[in-house]
Order: C-alpha cells, then sequence, then structure tokens
C-alpha cells in the first residue's frame, strides 16, 4: 500500500496540483531547480495511536484532531480550550460494502461492537493538511484532511470548517457507500440540510444551554447524501454512494462546520467570523463554494516549504509546528488578536506570525499588556520595532513608542541592586532570588539595542544608545566566567551560581532576529556559542538542560524547546556552527515525534535526562522552529531604511517569508540569487547591507547578490565532557492496553531508566489482568524483584503474579501474592519478591481493582 498526495476534486474527477500550477495559476512563475511535485515526506505514522494528531479548524475557533490511527478527538470548539474532548467515538469516517460496514480508523478501547475497523492506517501530516490511506477493505481509499489557513488572509483561515476529500479506487466495477458520522456534542436534536449542491446534517444544540455550549454543527458532502440509520444514539450519519469503474478514481468531498458564537458569558467573547456571518448556513455556503480556492492557497507556502533544501525532519517540523494558529488563538469580532501564551513564548514564536500574518502580530502587540517579568518587556520592545521594520507601517510605531518609553523606564526600575540589570521572575529559574540573572541581562541589552534604533527613527535624545555600553560592560563584569570561557548563570550580593546556561544569548538571538547587531562583543559571543554547544549539547545525548556546572554535571535537568529551537540552536547558526544548531533543533524533533509520539502537543519543557514533558501542554512557542530560515539565510529586511540584511549562514534553496513579499533564495557560497515570488506591496530596496544597490520588490524580479554570498567556512563544537554512560536498563518493555493511545517508548522506559522520581501507571484505575512485561534479553538466573512506587503511596498493586518465559509464550508462575501479603510485604513503597525462577522474559499481572492508577516507579531484578 502505497500513502499518495490526495487532491481535490470537481465534479467527482480528480484533480492534480502540482507546484507548477499553483505558481503559475497565481503569477508566480518560477524555476526551483529540479525540484518537482512535493511528496509525502517527514514521519509517516504506521498503524500507531499517537496522542494528537493534525489540527484542523481556524484562528480563534477551536479545532478538531484528525488523529494518526484515523480517528478524531481532542475537540476544543466548545470552547474547552483546558479540557479537550478526547476520542470521539460517535465521529469517524466508514465504508458500507455489500451490507457490511467497516469503520475507517484502528480498533481501540470503547469501540462499537459489530462493526470492523480498518486493517491499518498510514499517516501523514503536513498542517495544516493530514493524509491518511487506508487498508483491509474490498476497495482502495485514502483521504485528505485540510482547513483553510492562507498567509495575509486572516478572514478565510479564521472559519470554523474542517475539509475532506475521500479518494476510492477499484480493479473492478464496484457500488460503495461512503459514511460520514458526527457525535452531537451539543446535545440537541439533528436535522437534512441542503446547501447549494451540498447535503448533510445538521446538530443544534439543547436548550438551556450555557452561551458558550450553545451553537450548531453541520457534516456535508458535495452530493446528494442519504441519512443513514445509526447505532448510536448521540450520533448521525449520513452517506454517499459512489459507483466505481475499474481504475478509475473517484473523489467525494466532506465538510464540517461549526457555529458557536460565544465562548463565554463575558464581553468581547465572540468570534471573529460573526463579522461576516450570521449563522451556520452562510457559512457553510461560502465555505462550500471556495473549497477548491481555500485549498489552493492554502498549499502554496507549505508546498514552498517542502520542496526546499532543508532536511526531511525539519520540512516535517516546520509545518506541523504552526498548529498553534489553530490550537492557541484567540479572534474576537471586535478584532482582539492574541495567542495563548506568555511573551517570551511569542518572542519565538513571532518568525511565524510577523511573516505570514503581520497585522494579526500587531493587533497582539497593541494589546494592554500585564506583564510582570522584565524579559517579557524586554521581548515585548524588540518585537514591536521587528514588526516596524518588516512592515514599514509608521502609523503603528507612533502609536507604540509612548510605550516603548514607558516600557524601557519600569525595566530601569526593577534594578533593585544598582547592577543596572532589572531584577524579577523568568521563566526558566523562577526560584533564583534577586540578582543578576544572564538571560534577564542578555533580553534587556537587546532592549536597549531596539530603544535606541526606535528612538533614532523618533528623532529623540540617544539616551537608551548612551546606556547600552554602561549595561553592556556591567553584564561582562558581573556574569563572564573567563575559566570556562562562557556566561555563568547567576550572580548576587555574596552568591554565585557558576553554572553554564542554555539561555544566555537569549537576547543575542533576539536582537539578531530583528536584523540588529549583536548586543556582545565578537569574541564573547564566539566562546559562549562555542562552550554552550559543547557542554549543553555535544556532552548530553537527547536535549541540551538548562545548566551545566563547570565539571560537565546536570545543574538544571530541565530543557526548554524555546531555547533549543531559537535561543541556542538559531543564535548557533547564526555565529556559523549551522549543522549544530541544526542538531540541537533536531533533538526536539527527535523527542516530540520519535520518542514522546506528541508533535501536535509539544510540551513548553522536558526532562533533559529522559525526554519526558513536565510542563504546560501545546504551547505557541512550538512555532519557534520557524526562525530557522531567517538565521539559515541570514536575511532580514528594514523597510525603515529601505535596507535588505543579507549574511548567509549555509547553504540553502528555499522560500524567504516576509510580510511584503515571497521570494526563492538559490544560495551556495559564492553564488546566490532571489527570486520574487508574490508581492503583497510593492517597494524599493535602496540598499543591500552596507552597499547601495537598487532592487524593486515586484513579481518575478530577480536579484543577484552572489557578491554578498561569503559563507565562512562551517564550524563545529567539541564535546566539552565525555558523553554520560547510558541511563536505566536496555530492556524491553510493553504493557496492557491502558488508554485510548498506544504508549509511547518514553512512557514505557520510565519503570526501568534508574530514576525512581519518573514512572510507568496505567491511564486509568487499575483492574484485575492489568499487566507489565519485561524482555530482560537473555535468559538469567532469577532470584527475586525488586518494585518501587513510594513515588505514587496509592499505586501499589491489589495482588500481584509473577510469570516467567523463555519464549514469550509458555509462562510459568514464579510466585503470587494477595492483597494482604503485599500490605504486609511493602516497606515505605519498597516491595521485595523474592523466588526461584529461569528464564528471560518477566510479566507481572495486577490481580485486585482500586479507584488509582496501577504505578511502577522503578523495576529491579535480582540475579
Amino acid at each position: 500500500m502505497t500513502l499518495s498526495v490526495l487532491n481535490l476534486n470537481h465534479a467527482g474527477k480528480p484533480m492534480r496540483i502540482t507546484l507548477a500550477s499553483l505558481l503559475a495559476s497565481t503569477a508566480l512563475a518560477v524555476i526551483v531547480g529540479c525540484r518537482s511535485t512535493p511528496a509525502p515526506v517527514g514521519r509517516i505514522v504506521h498503524g500507531e495511536r499517537w496522542r494528537s494528531g493534525v489540527p484542523l479548524g481556524g484562528l480563534g475557533c477551536g479545532k478538531i484532531e484528525m488523529l494518526t490511527d484515523g480517528a478524531f478527538g481532542n475537540f476544543t470548539i466548545a470552547h474547552n480550550r483546558d479540557h479537550p474532548t478526547d476520542f470521539v467515538r460517535g465521529t469517524f469516517f466508514g465504508l458500507r460494502h455489500n451490507d457490511e460496514t467497516t469503520l475507517l480508523r484502528l480498533q481501540r478501547p470503547g469501540e462499537y461492537e459489530g462493526v470492523k475497523n480498518v486493517d491499518d492506517v498510514l499517516y501523514n501530516g503536513f498542517f495544516p493538511r493530514a493524509l491518511l490511506a487506508f487498508s483491509g477493505l474490498p476497495v482502495g481509499m485514502d483521504m485528505e484532511a485540510f482547513s483553510p489557513l492562507i498567509p495575509q488572509n486572516a478572514e478565510d483561515s479564521s472559519l470554523p470548517v474542517a475539509l475532506f476529500a475521500v479518494r476510492l479506487s477499484s480493479k473492478r466495477p464496484e457500488t460503495c457507500t461512503v459514511l460520514f458520522s458526527w457525535e452531537n456534542l451539543l446535545g440537541g436534536p439533528c436535522e437534512p440540510v441542503e446547501i447549494g449542491s451540498w447535503y448533510g446534517l445538521r446538530f443544534t444544540s439543547a436548550p438551556g444551554r450555557p452561551p458558550n455550549l450553545a451553537g450548531e454543527c453541520m457534516i456535508l458532502t458535495d452530493g446528494v447524501a442519504t441519512v443513514e440509520k445509526h447505532w448510536d444514539a448521540s450520533a448521525g450519519m449520513i452517506g454517499r454512494e459512489v459507483a466505481l469503474a475499474p481504475y478509475e478514481p473517484y473523489a467525494v468531498r466532506f465538510a464540517v462546520v461549526w457555529f458557536m458564537p460565544q465562548s463565554d458569558a463575558t464581553e468581547d467573547a465572540d468570534h471573529y467570523y460573526l463579522n461576516r456571518f450570521a449563522g451556520a448556513h452562510a457559512l457553510a455556503q461560502y465555505a462550500t463554494e471556495n473549497v477548491d480556492r481555500f485549498y489552493h492557497e492554502s498549499r502554496i507556502w507549505s508546498d514552498l516549504v517542502l520542496v526546499s533544501s532543508l532536511p526531511d525532519w525539519l520540512r516535517a517540523m516546520m509545518l506541523n509546528h504552526a498548529y498553534p494558529a489553530f490550537a492557541d488563538t484567540i479572534f474576537t469580532q471586535n478584532g482582539r488578536f492574541s495567542l495563548l501564551g506568555t511573551m517570551e513564548q511569542r518572542m519565538a514564536a513571532q518568525a511565524f506570525w510577523t511573516a505570514m500574518f503581520p497585522d494579526l502580530d500587531r493587533r497582539e502587540l497593541e494589546l494592554p499588556r500585564d506583564d510582570v517579568r522584565p524579559d517579557a518587556s524586554c521581548a515585548w520592545v524588540v518585537q514591536v520595532l521587528k514588526n516596524y521594520r518588516w512592515t514599514g507601517d509608521r502609523a503603528f510605531f507612533d502609536r507604540m513608542w509612548p510605550r516603548v518609553k514607558q516600557a524601557m523606564a519600569w525595566l530601569r526600575a526593577q534594578d533593585t541592586d544598582g547592577d543596572l540589570i532589572p531584577e524579577g521572575g523568568n521563566p526558566f529559574d523562577d526560584s533564583l532570588p534577586r540578582g543578576s540573572f544572564m538571560y534577564t541581562a542578555s533580553c534587556y541589552l537587546a532592549a536597549l539595542r531596539a530603544s535606541a534604533e526606535m528612538a533614532h527613527q523618533a528623532g529623540e535624545p540617544a539616551d537608551f544608545a548612551e546606556l547600552f555600553p554602561q549595561v553592556q560592560a556591567k553584564v561582562i563584569d558581573r556574569l563572564w566566567d573567563e575559566s570556562q570561557g562562557t556566561f555563568m548563570a547567576w550572580r548576587g550580593s555574596d552568591q554565585e551560581i557558576r553554572q553554564s546556561l542554555a539561555v544566555a544569548l537569549a537576547g543575542d538571538w533576539l536582537a539578531r532576529s530583528a536584523g540588529l547587531e549583536p548586543i556582545l562583543p565578537a569574541d564573547k559571543i564566539e566562546s559562549a556559542v562555542r562552550e554552550t554547544l559543547a557542554r549543553h549539547v555535544k556532552s548530553f545525548p537527547r536535549l541540551p538542560p538548562l545548566r551545566v556546572t563547570a565539571d560537565g554535571r546536570l545543574g538544571a535537568p530541565t530543557s526548554f524547546p524555546i531555547a533549543c529551537e531559537s535561543f541556542l540552536g538559531c543564535e548557533a547558526i547564526y555565529q556559523g556552527y549551522v549543522q549544530d544548531g541544526l542538531e540541537t533543533i533536531r533533538r526536539v524533533y527527535e523527542t516530540a515525534w520519535e520518542l514522546d509520539r506528541n508533535p501536535w502537543d509539544v510540551s513548553f519543557a522536558y526532562d533533559a535526562r529522559h525526554g519526558y514533558p513536565m510542563d504546560h501542554p501545546r504551547p505557541v512557542s512550538a512555532s519557534a522552529v520557524w526562525n530557522v530560515l531567517p538565521a539559515l539565510a541570514g536575511t532580514t529586511v528594514d523597510l525603515t531604511r529601505g535596507t535588505l540584511h543579507f549574511k548567509p549562514n549555509g547553504e540553502y534553496h528555499g522560500p524567504l517569508f516576509f510580510p511584503t513579499f515571497w521570494a526563492w533564495l538559490d544560495c551556495a557560497p559564492g553564488a546566490a540569487r532571489i527570486h520574487v515570488l508574490q508581492v503583497f506591496k510593492p517597494h524599493t530596496f535602496v540598499r543591500v547591507n552596507d552597499a547601495e544597490r537598487r532592487l524593486e520588490v515586484q513579481p518575478n524580479a530577480v536579484w543577484d547578490l552572489s557578491e554578498f554570498a561569503t559563507i565562512a567556512p562551517a564550524k563545529t563544537a567539541a564535546a566539552k565532557f565525555p558523553l554520560p554512560a547510558p541511563e536505566g536498563k536496555k530492556w524491553s518493555v510493553k504493557t496492557c492496553a491502558t488508554s485510548p493511545f498506544d504508549p509511547s517508548p518514553l512512557s514505557l522506559e520510565r519503570a526501568t531508566d534508574g530514576d525512581s522520581a519518573t514512572c510507568w501507571r496505567t491511564d486509568r484505575p487499575m483492574q484485575s489482568g492489568d499487566w507489565f512485561e519485561v524482555d530482560l534479553l537473555e535468559r538469567r538466573a532469577l532470584k527475586g524483584l525488586k518494585l518501587d512506587f513510594a513515588g505514587s503511596p496509592e499505586g501499589w498493586p491489589r495482588g500481584l503474579r509473577v510469570e516467567v518465559s523463555d519464549d514469550d509464550a509458555r509462562w510459568t508462575t514464579a510466585c503470587e501474592m494477595d492483597v494482604a501479603a503485599i500490605e504486609k510485604a511493602q516497606t515505605a513503597g519498597v516491595l521485595n519478591i523474592p523466588f526461584q525462577a529461569r528464564g528471560r522474559y518477566l510479566r507481572l499481572t495486577q490481580l485486585g481493582t482500586s479507584d488509582y492508577p496501577w504505578a511502577i516507579h522503578e523495576l529491579d531484578v535480582a540475579e
């Protein structure tokens, strides 16, 4: 079975949209080398149930997720962002053939009885699209799901719609029916509905529902549909009969439209789409009439990424980590737009928003702010300058400049110990007492650089420019550690943390991302980047830890993707450590995709040793990976001065996205050409870097920038310390099915990773028959085992059978204990179980029940 790119259709006939047709049809004709039509790349999920899937929805509308096993889940369309509706059993696609119905999802706990499921699902996500192919069906069948996300078009990107194209094929004549079922979470009745040539069902909310739960939803198909009898009283289902001719694929389109106008009972709680549509009917009519255009315009930007020279994993990561656009945004009827995250998250995510939706970026920057941390104010100041430089919007600057001066005055007032560095909380180590924290210090230097530039633009005194060298000198004097060749993490009046800090140069990256000069002397930055890579990346096998001691031990075991991707990864690329920077970013990909298997719900923080998610799922900072493009290309713009900054840091063939134009860059040492693809605001650059050059920003313009394509020799950092010995036991573990999702390798390893602070547990109350199995990799003479569940006082087994096996098929009981024996034998949450046995496989079966999950913090065997 192959996974093909499914395209939408017209009148039942498939349309193949190639990149060439995409570009040509929108006056974007451009030669992109020998690169062909984008094909599925990245991580194909094969027959697995991950915890998340590609979100479908719109800006500020909530979302439904197309999960990796073909199911639907994690709904937030009822304004339940903090508590998504998990597996929605009554929502599915299916196929009826010869009176036999097969659901297009893998079987999972809680599935309907008497109904078949497909044998296998191949899944590939490219937000805002998901591609699925199914096996175990009498006909060939695959599907593409998407929602419109169209840069520079917030109106059509904020529609609460999900669109699907199902393609069928057969080697012989067949008649079958494609089914689409929707579980009515609104609680009211459903009725047939007809909208133009689309037919389906309309679901409404039950009387008396709270405002945030009241609304309606529709499922539709682009032809005559039948209302099907459903075995689930809480769901409704439509069917679309299809007659297949041999070897002639046929595509059927479906749509979901929800209309939940009021998010809560407070003022300004309505959605932006209410400015255009009075109800679900009008919204559905507009959406179904524009499906082809939505699809076409949503693919242009993503296809440009897919045909770039970026590594395969990075292309997949860039597209899919834009998912916060649907999962973490608010967009109200009066035009208020906001990302659901703190300001340090936003400063890393801004690369996507300033380039793709500059107007929304400005709207959020103009919101009243109540941030009480210095780093947040610093980040806000630099982002204001970046938006002004990238858009040239003088009116925006004039509105923001008085507020910038107020923010800078507040920052200066936060220095309570006379070191010129603001003090206060921070998102990375908020337990630190008052003193000089290098992360805050570097962000403050960036804010001073930005404020000095804005003061110059406003024609006002150079107070910030004069203050900058004083603060810079103080930062170096207090925080530079000559013995380690980098900045120490923190220093107070009478104590210090002489450890290297992964986020030490966050402010330097922040300044460079806005086109400003570095904030520290070149020799200090070079040494700090090299040493941070050597200590945090090269000396640890998984994720770079926040702090590392002078002798190479973990100072703080937490790792933050925002640091890996922007503050350290992109900073390294700017400094010429391109492969080391990309490797730092790749570690996040490997953790979120291969280990945690949750790329559309990335955590804000992970355990650096093991990769376990620790804190705050779905942060907007997941989009930080978009900072790679300007870093790798070394390209930014300043429309206030008519300057294109171009200092490439490596070979790159791919797109450049700016608010006023998109372009394709082909860059190699000594050769660089930029081909303008699409122009949103015509203008002219009058210089490149410091050289006078006139570049017209107009469609199909080609700029030869070879004279500026001086790429320094690649640099790399050597490991500072020997890589630590692998932690934990290299046993293979499998368990009972404890949740509707397949367990990730990380969740299984927690019982055998050598760390009693982590644990494996069932995702529900323990049940008789739950089991945990270990492959010891070789036959051993066993004298017993030790179970540690001290960290979960109620997680001890209510009865336990221990079995051993040589072949994972024939089992021999080595020991069995009832609940009374376990209560008596355990000491301080540790249970030692003596027995004599030989075998390779060890199985523990829990024999009782409890309201608490069964937990194993650490398992050891005695030999």
